[in-house]
């Protein structure tokens, strides 16, 4: 999953992509569990990988990466990259794009060129995205 997102509140927990059905599940936002308030993303059994501090009002490219045959996420912002082991469950069966409705939690912003893949992309794709 990517998108450029531009946040006007730093207020956890606020999702900008939601897959998540209270099983931390794949989910991209905003979260205070990864070691501090920033960009995170669930990691499954791994909990939350994050964080890297969000600046309010500055467009922001994030990025996902869920391999679940190695059992690793990888969380980008911008040209940072994360890494963290974990598996994930089932999820729901719809996508969500700025809410996690399952918690209330609804994201504060703009949120553009979302992008899903159903493959695991590598560094260097995600590298291209990014200076698209």
């Amino acid at each position: 999953m990517t998108a450029w997102v531009r946040a006007d509140s730093e207020d956890p927990i606020r999702q900008v992509i939601s897959h998540d059905n209270a099983g931390f599940d794949r989910s991209l936002g905003i979260d205070s569990r990864g070691g501090g308030n920033g960009w995170s993303a669930f990691s499954g059994t791994g909990g939350v990988l994050g964080f890297q501090s969000v600046i309010i009002g500055e467009w922001v490219f994030l990025a996902v990466v869920y391999d679940q045959v190695a059992g690793n996420i990888k969380l980008y912002v911008n040209d940072i990259m994360m890494e963290k082991q974990g598996m994930l469950n089932e999820g729901l069966n719809t996508l969500l794009i700025g809410s996690n409705p399952s918690f209330g939690e609804y994201f504060s912003g703009a949120i553009d060129e979302v992008r899903i893949y159903s493959r695991t992309l590598t560094t260097s794709e995600i590298q291209e995205i990014f200076n698209l």
